[in-house]
């Protein structure tokens, strides 16, 4: 069966012209997903029974493998699951993965925001968070599954912070602050984010309301954790107390830069 793709950021799932492909029950789709982040390498039997069960494996465990692959090639076809004695692989094109695609664009971003290239990084940052659609390999409970989606999870909310970062750079923060504000809900001692925040407020001409976000920052670190504000939101304060550009923080541009 030719023309398929596979989406791993959210449910895993198969594409051909647009339309889902079915691939079996939940533990059979679980082992096609420990394929296919082996990028096309040749996985053994016992590698794919340790990532789908982890040391909780059942009875007859190879069987039951043996039983699921054999499905999957007849349904996705031989040349796609490919018998690579004493292994399996799937033999798909890079760009056929949406993890791939992400990580491909995560990567485009990254080396723009080195560049300086920040209306690129922007794009190609805001295409990356537009391909997630749920939890990644939602369903999926093996080691190789939820390692995975604790990678994609992190690398998504580093992404959602640098694209504020980015855009605060381009001039582009009125509609930041809300945004921001609903990370902070999930994210409440991420330094980053209350940084970007008062960096948004400031660029906004809410000068005020930012040195009040300071404020609420210090509490939550000193009621919560005993600790006072780290370097970062104490420069923060200090630009707004003197009436200076606030600097924005970046893990993937110059830091902190000046806009």
């Amino acid at each position: 069966m030719s023309g398929l793709s596979f989406t791993m950021l959210g449910p895993l799932a198969a594409w051909r012209q647009g339309r889902t492909v079915y691939i079996g029950p939940a533990r059979q789709r679980e082992v096609l997903a420990a394929l296919l982040l082996r990028r096309g390498a040749s996985v053994g039997i016992d590698q794919i029974a340790f990532d789908v069960w982890g040391e909780r494996q059942p009875a007859a465990v190879h069987n039951v493998i043996h039983t699921y692959l054999s499905r999957l090639r007849r349904m996705l076809g031989h040349q796609l699951v490919r018998s690579d004695r004493p292994g399996y692989s799937v033999s798909t094109a890079t760009e056929n993965i949406d993890v791939n695609r992400f990580d491909a664009q995560v990567a485009r971003a990254r080396t723009a925001c080195a560049r300086g290239e920040l209306a690129t990084a922007r794009q190609a940052m805001t295409e990356a968070l537009e391909m997630h659609y749920g939890n990644p390999l939602h369903g999926a409970t093996g080691p190789l599954a939820e390692a995975e989606r604790t990678r994609l999870l992190a690398l998504r909310e580093e992404l959602a912070v640098e694209l504020a970062a980015v855009r605060i750079l381009l001039h582009d923060a009125e509609d930041l602050v809300p945004q921001l504000k609903g990370m902070l809900v999930e994210q409440t001692f991420n330094e980053p984010l209350w940084a970007l925040l008062m960096a948004a407020l400031q660029r906004s001409a809410r000068r005020a309301e930012a040195l009040q976000t300071f404020q609420q920052a210090r509490h939550h670190f000193t009621e919560q954790l005993g600790v006072e504000p780290g370097r970062q939101l104490q420069e923060v304060h200090l630009s707004l107390l003197r009436d200076e550009t606030v600097p924005v923080w970046s893990r993937w541009t110059r830091s902190p830069v000046l806009a």
